[in-house]
């Protein structure tokens, strides 16, 4: 099986995952930090540059939802998508196949 392909979904899944510092966004996400400037605290380390590259990166793929309230001062809200949870439960449903395969031979590498 060729994993390294354009038209290999997970590779894709797991070259904008794999982008520096995109697990902690969508962890923090996951967290209920909703808006770029606590997500930015949070990670005082990335560039709001970077930030915001990151965050149209996942909305482009459908892992992000970004949320915009017309009322004045405007609010920008991101949000993990159906999507996400969907992947999350595949990886979650993955690292449960690993685990039980580990538990019935615990001394196979």
């Amino acid at each position: 099986m060729k994993i390294r392909s354009e038209n290999c979904k997970l590779y894709k899944l797991l070259e904008i995952i794999g982008k520096k510092r995109v697990v902690f966004i969508i962890y923090l996400l996951s967290q209920w930090y909703d808006s770029f400037s606590m997500i930015h605290k949070a990670i005082p380390l990335m560039s709001g540059r970077i930030l915001s590259d990151r965050l149209k990166t996942l909305q482009k793929n459908w892992l992000v939802e970004k949320n915009i309230t017309s009322v004045t001062p405007l609010r920008i809200r991101y949000k993990l998508s159906k999507l996400w949870y969907e992947v999350a439960q595949h990886i979650n449903d993955m690292r449960l196949l690993v685990w039980s395969e580990w538990i019935k031979n615990p001394h196979q590498e």
